[in-house]
């Protein structure tokens, strides 16, 4: 199992720099290794590392490889880092087996959590946005699939769920939102 981030140059295939996850993020491989995919945003490369509290998500200068910033719980899955436009608002999204966080790309300062524990098999697949304010995400097993309402508020964010149903469980493949339809 490979526990490096790698950058390199595609014209020469020359490494530009390489960082040790498992050392950065203070966890072990998981047993499924490391299985999602960064997020390249601007300056940074951002990755999910399911590392110790305040160390699952970590983003890396694009250039350098440097450390530019970390945070998120303690918590495993392999879903990928995603950009998502809630409430005027760009954000950083991350789906783990506690739920969902999301973030401000640049520095990683959280905007709001929803905790959702799962029990049975790590979450993977992505969260589908949608009319800026709706965050639909799920997970196999029991967990099944969640509609969040986000709303941004003078103090800060609230999450509200609006519908919960364990009929629809995705795991491997993301599901769609297409006018106003989910398909999966």
């Amino acid at each position: 199992v490979d526990d490096d981030v790698r950058v390199w140059d595609a014209a020469t295939g020359a490494l530009v720099w390489n960082r040790n996850v498992p050392q950065d993020a203070h966890t072990r491989v998981p047993g499924y290794g490391f299985s999602s995919s960064p997020l390249v945003n601007a300056n940074h490369v951002i990755v999910f590392t399911s590392g110790a509290e305040d160390k699952s998500v970590i983003a890396y200068d694009r250039l350098t490889g440097e450390i530019a910033w970390h945070g998120g719980r303690k918590t495993s899955g392999y879903s990928s880092p995603q950009l998502a436009m809630i409430g005027g608002t760009s954000q950083l999204l991350m789906v783990s087996n506690f739920g969902m966080q999301a973030f401000q790309a640049e520095d990683g300062i959280l905007l709001w959590e929803h905790p959702w524990a799962i029990g049975t098999n790590p979450r993977c697949v992505q969260p589908a946005v949608s009319e800026g304010r709706y965050v639909l995400f799920g997970g196999t097993g029991t967990s099944g699939t969640r509609l969040l309402e986000i709303t941004r508020q003078q103090d800060g964010w609230r999450t509200e769920e609006q519908w919960t149903t364990r009929r629809v469980r995705p795991y491997f493949n993301n599901g769609v939102l297409h006018k106003g339809y989910y398909y999966g």
